[in-house]
């Protein structure tokens, strides 16, 4: 995954005070499965940043 991402999903995973692997864990849980993981990281990263 492209640095950018992996930067806003630490900033993320510290302001919820949760460790990435949760929320990725979380990610993983909710995702179609026909969706590539890396992709609906990508996606929920943007919908984060946009609140």
């Amino acid at each position: 995954m492209e640095p950018e991402f992996i930067e806003c999903l630490q900033k993320i995973a510290k302001e919820q005070k949760k460790s990435i692997a949760s929320i990725i864990s979380e990610i993983d849980s909710i995702r179609s499965p026909e969706e590539n993981l890396s992709s609906a990281i990508r996606v929920w990263v943007l919908k984060q940043v946009k609140k």
